[in-house]
């Protein structure tokens, strides 16, 4: 299933987002007052923006992170020495904000996991491996905590993310408030959010953990 390329901003920074999906976000975000938001994939900045602001309300932060290893985002910026222009805005735009730049999809990283660690917090799978990021993540967050991703039914194979998300005890999260949201110019929704419930299955460490999943669980399941 596929869905057209669409884009909206907010407060100058674009997003490869549907704008009608923002409030409804924002309703999930504030039903939990997260005190961090990770954001996996930064892009175009828009969506590190709207959660930055959304957070700002009760005085949360947000990390989002991209990774230069192959070279095509062409910066490897710091808060010291912002090298690109979109990083350089953000930072100067939310002082809620960090931004990390590396590798967050061949095991947790580590500044994640310290960030997340007993507390309510909020974790947004939109970087280059989305059904990966929501296993790799998914085992650490607090109960009560939320995670999703965007290009739900695109790039995230709904069987595939029921099955990772009953294995680590989260339940679906206003997702047929998202499924509503259809219209005849973009047929569906692609933002979906998971809430834990309980902590069981583990956690998950190397790319080898996640081969067995999606090889021996998903298999069995979907």
């Amino acid at each position: 299933m596929g869905g057209k390329f669409v884009r909206t901003n907010w407060n100058g920074f674009d997003a490869q987002h549907r704008g009608e999906d923002l409030p409804l976000i924002a309703e999930v975000i504030r039903s939990i007052k997260p005190t961090i938001i990770i954001e996996l994939g930064t892009g175009m900045g828009g969506m590190a923006a709207f959660f930055s602001s959304v957070v700002s309300e009760w005085k949360g932060k947000v990390i989002t992170f991209d990774d230069d290893s192959d070279g095509k985002l062409g910066f490897m910026p710091t808060r010291e020495d912002p090298k690109n222009t979109i990083i350089k805005r953000l930072l100067e735009t939310y002082s809620n904000l960090e931004f990390e730049a590396g590798d967050v999809v061949s095991v947790p990283h580590p500044i994640i996991l310290e960030a997340t660690k007993d507390r309510i917090s909020f974790l947004y799978c939109d970087n280059g491996n989305k059904l990966r990021e929501l296993f790799l993540y998914a085992p650490y967050l607090s109960v009560g905590s939320i995670i999703g991703c965007h290009d739900y039914e695109v790039e995230v194979w709904p069987a595939f993310a029921k099955a990772i998300m009953d294995y680590f005890g989260y339940i679906p999260f206003r997702h047929k408030e998202f499924e509503a949201l259809a219209s005849p110019d973009y047929p569906h929704s692609l933002s979906r959010f998971w809430q834990r419930s309980v902590i069981i299955g583990g956690t998950i460490f190397a790319l080898d953990d996640y081969h067995f999943f999606v090889e021996e669980i998903l298999g069995k399941q979907c």
